[in-house]
């Protein structure tokens, strides 16, 4: 069969010699002429054997005639023997089988060297104490190498994984079975390390955040692992979960930049940086697009219309209903313009003109718009939960509350939150196809995601209650997201990496697999974090905007140096704020200075002791206000807004004047102006893959 195979491709190839004729004879000399002109380009001889190893004594009735499903994938794979190699082959690498991948161009070699080696070469240049060579003084500090390092080693396990043919890969084969049982175990795994928090937690504090962030990362992993995205009833539960995410983009941001009125260019910066610094050196890496990994552009985008909503007239963000309207206008805006594909037809042809970036506009809007409210959700939600207790410790804001039928509005809205998750359930199991949910998913989306915040903060165990590892998981999801089309799943999302051949090895690979890139992700977040630092730098401390006693506001906006610091002075000898210099060393992402909240006076913390900034895709920008991050000593203060004693320090001196920079002003603009002049030569410089 297979030299027959072989004959009908290339009759005249190499595996057929020529008769040999006595040596210097007339008829040795025409016949081999006429052999050499005969003869076309020989091609290697390939014989499948898996064809026979695909014959099973269930698929036929005679031993000869197969089903067709036998004669489909025999066929399948002599198309790939033969075609692969001949089709285009540039991203996404989805037909790896039969198929040699491309060599990488020069521009993008130069890229992988300077990742994956920029880092040993800082550990070097660090242990050089003479540091004589200009070179060594104008590159990063050696205490950033362990960053670089472990950025490199990520981004050359994903280049191996994904770029060569050292590791083999599989198709997705998705089985309900093996999904429904992952998916138990994942939550069962978050069930059993849950943990009691902190008493009298806010409305979706840090802890309860990561948590949500970690089981919902925990199924879509899954739903990618298992192709599951073919079958209409799990995508709607699975759009639900992404939509969750942006929630909490909106509700987190909001929640931030209300209580620190902290607009500036520096925060912004260090958002974005912590957001695109991963998938932007993959897209260089991988020869990718940078609309291949959607979700990072997708919650890019969405900061930066919370962020100039919030800007825009700050000075009375105070009045809810001008920022009400301002949500309003933001959205009508936003809505209309993704409306109109032309404009961002034309927005995107400009890019293209300018800096060689290759994005389709149809696609860009058909991911806003199907999330397009939801965000807008998550402010307002920030918005009423800053109103209801913006009075804590006095009778404004808590009349709601304080009503003797409050009980009885409480168990009717959790009676409603089920109904709605009841409703949405039959809803999405009704829907036909994926384009006909997709339609009413903008809409239909705002319920359960509300539902599941009121239930989860039903009472005050469920509130108190967090699970370790859904919310070590949320912390890195981030990169969990991103890394996952690599080195977890590899041929760009649409296959899975084999680490541990052989088809009786696929629990083995799948748990070798899972924990390196586990690993990787969780080292990556911490050097993504650092290295957030080295591009932003960090904000020169100053004290909150607003300051408050038990019931008048203190503002100190824009005041210079001295005036803030005889103004924190003379707070401290009555109702003693203690400000602390000490940054939170896990989470890069803020530059905001600690604080501690003492008796109702900094309306900068909210119910649990912190004030967030969380986004849907693991970025980590929070600053702290836990009073065991301080690093003062405490001291007994009672009467504070969560009516209960706290630990709280003597006024101690600080490490740095309030009034010393640690950056210079122009240093952002120009480190910023750098990234970007790097970012865009690389894109005019690079070379147009072939077949495009």
């Amino acid at each position: 069969m297979n030299m027959d195979l072989i004959l009908r491709i290339s009759p005249f190839t190499s595996v057929y010699d020529p008769p040999v004729f006595p040596h210097g004879s007339e008829l040795q000399g025409s016949m081999n002429s006429s052999f050499e002109s005969a003869r076309v380009p020989p091609i290697p001889a390939l014989f499948p054997s898996v064809l026979n190893k695909m014959l099973h004594s269930s698929q036929t009735l005679d031993g000869l005639h197969y089903s067709s499903l036998v004669m489909r994938s025999q066929s399948q794979i002599l198309l790939n023997l033969r075609c692969n190699e001949h089709f285009p082959n540039r991203f996404p690498f989805d037909k790896t089988c039969c198929s040699r991948y491309p060599q990488a161009n020069w521009i993008q070699a130069l890229v992988v060297v300077c990742v994956i080696f920029l880092g040993p070469l800082l550990w070097v240049g660090g242990n050089n104490e003479n540091r004589v060579h200009w070179a060594l003084r104008m590159a990063p500090s050696s205490k950033h190498s362990r960053s670089f390092i472990a950025l490199g080693v990520a981004v050359a396990f994903c280049y191996t994984a994904d770029r060569t043919g050292l590791w083999t890969k599989e198709q997705k084969q998705f089985d309900w079975t093996i999904f429904g049982v992952l998916c138990f175990l994942g939550m069962a795994a978050c069930v059993i390390s849950g943990k009691k928090g902190p008493t009298h937690p806010g409305l979706l504090h840090r802890a309860q955040t990561d948590e949500w962030k970690g089981w919902m990362q925990i199924i879509v992993l899954i739903y990618h692992y298992m192709d599951a995205s073919k079958l209409t009833s799990v995508y709607p539960i699975v759009r639900t979960l992404v939509a969750s995410y942006l929630f909490m983009t909106g509700y987190g941001h909001t929640t931030f930049h209300l209580k620190t009125a902290n607009y500036s260019p520096l925060r912004a910066a260090q958002v974005l940086v912590r957001l695109n610094l991963l998938t932007i050196t993959l897209t260089y890496v991988m020869d990718t697009n940078y609309m291949f990994y959607y979700f990072t552009p997708l919650v890019s985008f969405w900061y930066i219309v919370v962020y100039l909503t919030l800007f825009i007239g700050s000075f009375r963000n105070d009045h809810t209903l001008f920022l009400a309207g301002k949500i309003f206008a933001s959205f009508i805006f936003v809505r209309f313009i993704h409306s109109q594909i032309w404009i961002i037809e034309g927005v995107f042809r400009l890019l293209n003109t300018l800096a060689n970036v290759n994005w389709t506009a149809e696609e860009w809007a058909f991911r806003v718009k199907l999330d397009s409210l939801i965000v807008y959700v998550g402010m307002l939600v920030s918005i009423t939960s800053k109103v209801a207790n913006s009075g804590t410790g006095s009778s404004q804001g808590r009349w709601l509350i304080d009503h003797p039928r409050w009980p009885w509005v409480l168990c009717g809205s959790l009676g409603v939150c089920i109904l709605g998750i009841a409703w949405f359930i039959l809803f999405e199991t009704s829907t036909k196809s994926k384009h006909t949910y997709n339609v009413w998913h903008p809409y239909v989306s705002v319920i359960p995601v509300l539902a599941y915040v009121g239930l989860r903060n039903a009472t005050p165990v469920l509130r108190e209650t967090s699970s370790r590892v859904a919310e070590w998981i949320g912390k890195i999801s981030l990169e969990l997201y991103v890394l996952q089309s690599h080195i977890w799943l590899a041929s760009d999302t649409k296959g899975i990496l084999v680490l541990v051949p052989g088809p009786s090895s696929r629990t083995i690979n799948f748990v070798v697999s899972t924990i390196g890139f586990v690993c990787i992700s969780h080292a990556v977040a911490k050097a993504t974090k650092e290295l957030t630092k080295l591009i932003c730098g960090e904000e020169e401390i100053e004290l909150p905007t607003t300051i408050s006693t038990a019931n008048t506001p203190i503002m100190l906006r824009n005041l210079p140096s001295p005036v803030t610091e005889s103004t924190s002075v003379f707070l401290n000898t009555s109702v003693a704020p203690v400000f602390s210099t000490e940054r939170d060393t896990g989470h890069p992402g803020s530059s905001e200075p600690t604080v501690e909240n003492t008796a109702s006076i900094l309306t900068v913390a909210d119910d649990n002791d912190r004030t967030k900034d969380e986004t849907d895709d693991g970025v980590d920008t929070t600053v702290r206000l836990d009073k065991e991050e301080s690093s003062l000593t405490s001291r007994e203060v009672a009467g504070n807004e969560l009516g209960e004693s706290q630990q709280l320090a003597p006024i101690a001196p600080f490490r740095k004047p309030l009034h010393e920079p640690q950056e210079k002003s122009t240093s952002l603009p120009i480190r910023l102006a750098m990234c970007i002049g790097v970012l865009w030569i690389l894109n005019i410089v690079w070379p147009v893959s072939s077949g495009e």
